[in-house]
């Protein structure tokens, strides 16, 4: 779906939201996205949102809330 702040927004088979943004760099949103998801798989963390819009400093909450 498209959210007017937070741009292309997805809910990946886990059902997390997922907020890409728009415009150039999607590729390195969603490979910022995996190894994000891994990394707090690995340390047991299971967000309900994430937000990668601004590769450089992707954010994520244990509630639904952004």
């Amino acid at each position: 779906e498209y959210h007017q702040e937070r741009g292309l927004v997805w809910y990946d088979p886990e059902g997390r939201a997922v907020a890409f943004g728009s415009g150039a760099e999607m590729r390195a949103r969603w490979a910022i996205y995996q190894a994000l998801i891994v990394d707090l798989d690995v340390k047991g963390i299971f967000p309900k949102t994430v937000d990668v819009r601004f590769p450089v400093a992707p954010t994520y909450s244990l509630e639904r809330a952004w």
